[in-house]
């Protein structure tokens, strides 16, 4: 995991090859982004998402790299 200066950029570098349960096939960025955005919904039962909603955007830099923009520090 990288954290840029301003304390407001998280990048993960995520191992190729990691599996999913149940033979669900590799892990991605896209699959971090899509699992972080659902449990962030205002909606959600899940514990952190109050925590999840402090992230501004989500970008994905490639197949193995997720970059969280988070609203403040």
């Amino acid at each position: 995991m990288g954290v840029l200066k301003d304390y407001k950029t998280l990048t993960f570098h995520l191992r190729k090859g990691v599996q999913f349960h149940e033979g669900w096939g590799e892990l991605t960025a896209e699959d971090v982004k899509f699992t972080i955005e659902i449990n962030a919904r205002p909606n959600s039962t899940n514990l952190r998402s109050s925590d999840l909603r402090k992230i501004a955007s989500i970008d994905i830099k490639d197949r193995y790299t997720v970059v969280l923009n988070l609203k403040e520090t």
